[in-house]
């Protein structure tokens, strides 16, 4: 640390408070582990504020990324055809929509 950088950091604790219950404390007449400890609390909550944004734009691009999911699920979706299908869920059937007299070539049933 520079000489300049560590007189900026000493008027900028001059300039702090602190306030706890029913008083405010100036930074600057706290002992050096208060003031060390003090610089410390700013710092994290400068931290903190920055992933707070952070956090805000990740959950704004989740979003995003969970709604055109669905848009293409839904295309793909409405672009299913009888001709692609190479197995059909026996727990739960849905049989391809056919002519009256088809009947599956399997041995099971739809109750």
């Amino acid at each position: 640390m520079t000489v300049d950088e560590m007189a900026n950091e000493v008027s900028q604790v001059r300039q702090w408070k602190y306030v706890a219950e029913d008083a405010t404390y100036d930074v600057s007449l706290l002992s050096e582990e208060a003031q060390g400890a003090f610089q410390m609390l700013v710092e994290l909550n400068a931290r903190k504020e920055v992933m707070q944004k952070d956090v805000a734009k990740l959950q704004k691009e989740v979003s995003i990324i969970v709604a055109a999911s669905q848009a293409f699920n839904s295309i793909v979706n409405s672009l299913l055809t009888k001709d692609a299908i190479v197995d059909i869920n026996i727990d739960d059937p849905v049989l391809p929509d056919g002519d009256e007299g088809e009947r599956p070539d399997h041995d099971w049933t739809v109750d």
